[in-house]
């Protein structure tokens, strides 16, 4: 929702797969209040 960068999707898929998803919870958080800025 809202993101249109399919590179950073596809970083964060590698992510989950790898089971990081903890990690990925805080960059995409961190991501998301830059992008509402």
């Amino acid at each position: 929702a809202g993101v249109s960068d399919p590179t950073g999707a596809m970083y964060i898929r590698i992510l989950e797969a790898e089971g990081k998803v903890e990690f990925t919870r805080q960059v995409g958080l961190s991501k998301m209040f830059q992008l509402k800025k």
